[in-house]
Formats: structure tokens, sequence, C-alpha cells
């Protein structure tokens, strides 16, 4: 029975958080997760909620809208609201 050391990782991933020890077993496994706790990375967002929790509440956000010929007018809206509450 091989001891591994306990691994906490806070900053850009919020709360310090434990790794969990299957994460631990070789470097690789280690270095994976970190990359994917830490680098940022592109995420699908779907409703409005989506785009306040994986961006607008997030410390640096990037966004890029896909464009289409015509626009609904409930997404209009919900455009506009999000640039009247984001400065």
């Amino acid at each position: 029975l091989k001891k591994r050391p306990t691994i906490f990782v806070s900053g850009a991933v919020g709360p310090p958080k434990q790794v969990p020890e299957k994460h631990l077993k070789t470097g690789k496994m280690l270095d994976k997760l970190l990359k994917n706790m830490l680098e940022p990375r592109a995420a699908k967002i779907e409703t409005t909620q989506d785009l306040r929790v994986k961006c607008l509440n997030q410390p640096y956000c990037g966004l890029l809208l896909k464009g289409s010929k015509t626009v609904d007018s409930a997404t209009k809206k919900a455009i506009h609201r999000l640039l009247e509450e984001q400065p």
C-alpha cells in the first residue's frame, strides 16, 4: 500500500479543492487534471442563466456570438438587458 500526498488547488478554480486520490496515481494523470482545472476553455452557452454563471460572474470572460440573419425578439430583449446590466 503506497501513501499518496494530499494536494489542494486554489486560486483560479475558486475556493481550495482537494485533488481526488484517483488522479494521484501517475504524474501524467495529475498534470491532465491540473490543466483541465486551471486553463481557460470554451463553454457552450444555451441560456442567459448559463451566460451569467459561465461568463459574466467570472473574473475574466470572452464571448463569441454566433450570427444569424434573423434574431427573435426574446433574444434581442435578453441581449439589451445584459448590455444594460454589464458596463
